[in-house]
């Protein structure tokens, strides 16, 4: 079993291993070409002349498309951000969200503090992360630490939520980001997540109770249904990031071996791309 590290056994081996499976069929370097393509923005002065270096160095079949590409940025800064000085390490995380992720809102100096706060977090490994701006400073350690984070995307968490409820899952599912969107938010399947893991009797009578309230109340009433019931659906927040991280851990070492220093990105990067492809087509077809 894959732990949470506030309780125990949530993602069953057997379910981890028929999402491998599936996964399987993107694993191939064409596959990833195809599906991923996440463009890159101009690179920093400090990184160009070292990113273009690599480019030179490899095969055509190797940079051809936006996931030969990613590959070997991603590689190039593993590398860099655990080598240079604190001031260059700063721009090139602000670079990373900002230019890269496309995050353009919030000061610096919250960024630069998030991002502080998950790399102690990490180095400490308590496994409890903040959870707020989390779309942010998962990039800055994804792009870091490649063999142990991913990024913590709205579209992964849909694409990984979805497989994880397909195959049977009925525990605890992934809270979704700051970062979700109206568009995710319409072809959402929430409301069978809470069916599947609370029950349609359990969901009609908190429903009902919630209901009666309102009707007895001479006051405007804010629902605290949904989150009330979030607690039971969904994993704690503090401890969403680390369990998101193991199980994309223990589905690239099924997909793409343990040696492989980048299986846990392109696992990311699979369950990115399939997002508005495959997995939202799977749930249109589902209702």
């Amino acid at each position: 079993m894959i732990a949470e590290n506030k309780s125990s056994d949530i993602f069953p081996v057997e379910i981890v291993k028929k999402i491998a499976k599936k996964l399987q069929n993107y694993e191939s370097p064409d596959a990833l070409a195809r599906i991923y393509k996440w463009s890159l923005p101009e690179l920093p002065n400090e990184l160009r002349d070292g990113f273009s270096e690599i480019l030179q160095k490899s095969s055509n079949s190797e940079i051809l498309s936006s996931y030969g590409k990613t590959i070997k940025l991603r590689a190039l800064l593993e590398e860099y951000l655990n080598t240079c000085n604190a001031e260059n390490k700063k721009s090139t995380y602000e670079w990373i969200v900002k230019n890269w992720g496309g995050i353009k809102t919030g000061k610096d100096e919250n960024l630069t503090a998030s991002i502080a706060g998950a790399i102690k977090t990490h180095h400490d490994n308590d496994g409890k992360f903040e959870f707020s701006r989390i779309a942010s400073w998962s990039k800055a350690l994804a792009f870091q630490y490649p063999e142990r984070r991913a990024i913590y995307d709205v579209r992964v968490i849909y694409s990984l939520n979805w497989l994880l409820f397909k195959e049977g899952h009925s525990g605890k599912f992934f809270p979704a980001s700051e970062g979700r969107n109206s568009l995710i938010n319409f072809f959402s399947y929430e409301q069978e997540l809470y069916k599947r893991v609370l029950g349609s009797e359990r969901i009609k009578l908190v429903f009902k109770e919630e209901l009666n309230k309102r009707m007895n109340s001479e006051k405007s009433m804010k629902s605290s249904m949904i989150n009330s019931l979030g607690k039971e659906v969904y994993i704690d927040q503090g401890y969403a990031y680390q369990n998101y991280c193991n199980i994309l851990i223990e589905i690239a070492n099924q997909v793409f071996g343990q040696n492989d220093k980048f299986g846990v990105t392109k696992v990311e990067m699979i369950l990115f791309s399939i997002a508005d492809g495959d997995i939202v087509g799977e749930v249109l077809g589902a209702h």
